[in-house]
């Protein structure tokens, strides 16, 4: 049965000198198929395990300690702005949980996900591994030295981040598509989903127009005054 979930925020953009960053919350996601349960809503989920009303808990149907059979599909829609897709060095599309804890996990060895974005496969793996001081198997994979420390994602204990490819963002759509779907017995924390851009080179080049036009413009200046003075 699918579930769909109310729209909790618009999204928030911000920007550096050089990145740009569009977030919604995890809980503005709309269920395709399968189960998924924010703060606000009643369901098997316990309370502490929400971090507020920006968190969306994917693939958990049944009580505390029981195995999900659903599998679950959730899409958050990213309104970047054309400007900002426009000339980008790099980029990454971000998923982030604020609990240590929380993020992507499962009590049963091999659970199945997929991320895509814009239809792109972004990754696609089994959970097979139990970190240390986790009691399930979890994914928590090194974050790039590269994604820089933006607000509110510097703030999560979990943070999934993938670069993006030249063709991964969709320059004619009003938004970019973040479709994650989890397997039998899979659960993922969701807090913030994001599309962060690097336009640094964007941005220099701005700066070297204009002052080419100052230069430019003192030139023409100092020429009318020699001859017309």
């Amino acid at each position: 049965m699918s579930t769909v979930v109310k729209h909790l925020i618009g999204s928030v953009t911000e920007a550096n000198d050089d990145w740009r960053k569009t977030v919604v919350l995890g809980g503005s996601g709309k269920v395709i198929a399968g189960y998924a349960q924010t703060q606000a809503m009643p369901g098997p989920c316990s309370p502490g395990w929400f971090s507020g009303e920006s968190t969306l808990i994917l693939g958990v149907e049944a009580k505390p300690k029981e195995l999900s059979t659903t599998v679950t599909q959730i899409e958050w829609h990213i309104p970047v702005p054309p400007s900002d897709m426009k000339g980008y060095d790099a980029g990454f599309m971000v998923i982030a949980t604020k609990r240590v804890f929380g993020g992507l996990h499962s009590a049963v060895f091999g659970a199945k996900v997929d991320v895509f974005l814009n239809d792109i496969t972004k990754e696609d793996f089994k959970l097979e591994v139990i970190p240390p001081q986790h009691s399930d198997y979890f994914h928590r994979p090194i974050i790039p030295d590269s994604l820089p420390r933006i607000a509110p994602l510097d703030r999560c204990g979990t943070i999934y981040a993938w670069p993006l490819d030249e063709h991964d963002l969709n320059l004619t759509s009003p938004n970019q598509i973040v479709r994650v779907r989890t397997g039998r017995n899979a659960t993922w924390d969701v807090d913030y989903v994001a599309i962060v851009l690097n336009v640094r080179r964007r941005r220099l080049r701005g700066t070297v127009w204009r002052t080419a036009e100052v230069v430019a413009a003192a030139i023409l200046g100092a020429l009318a005054t020699r001859f017309l003075g």
